[in-house]
C-alpha cells in the first residue's frame, strides 16, 4: 500500500479521538511490522503533511518497528496508543486502543 494512503487510513482512524478530548493528541503510537516496506521516515514525514492545518495538528507519529519473531512477513500497522497534551487534570494524558489495526 502506498504511504499516503496507510497515512489518510491513520488519519481517519485517529481523527474521532481528538474530537472525544479537550486535550490535543501530541503523539500516536504506532507498532509497525518488521516486513511493511514503508519506511518509517516516509511515513513521519507524509504524515506530517496531512496532518497540517487540521484537529492533528500538534500530533507526531511515535513509530515502534517489531522485532523479527519467525519465518512469516510481518506487514502489520497498529495505532497501539496515543498520548496527550497535559489538560489541567482533567483527563488522562494517555489513551490506550484495543483495536487499532490499520493493516
Amino acid at each position: 500500500m502506498e504511504t499516503t494512503e496507510i497515512c489518510k487510513k491513520i488519519f481517519d482512524f485517529v481523527l474521532p479521538y481528538s474530537e472525544q478530548t479537550s486535550a490535543p493528541i501530541s503523539y500516536i503510537n504506532l507498532e509497525v511490522g518488521f516486513s511493511v516496506k514503508n519506511s518509517e521516515n516516509e511515513l513521519w514525514e507524509t504524515f506530517n503533511k496531512l496532518r497540517w492545518d487540521t484537529k492533528l495538528a500538534s500530533a507526531e507519529l511515535f513509530i515502534l518497528k517489531k522485532n523479527y519473531t519467525g519465518t512469516e512477513k510481518d506487514t502489520s500497522i497498529r495505532v497501539v496508543s496515543l498520548s496527550l497534551f497535559e489538560d489541567d487534570g482533567k483527563s488522562s494524558p494517555y489513551i490506550t486502543i484495543r483495536d487499532g489495526v490499520i493493516l
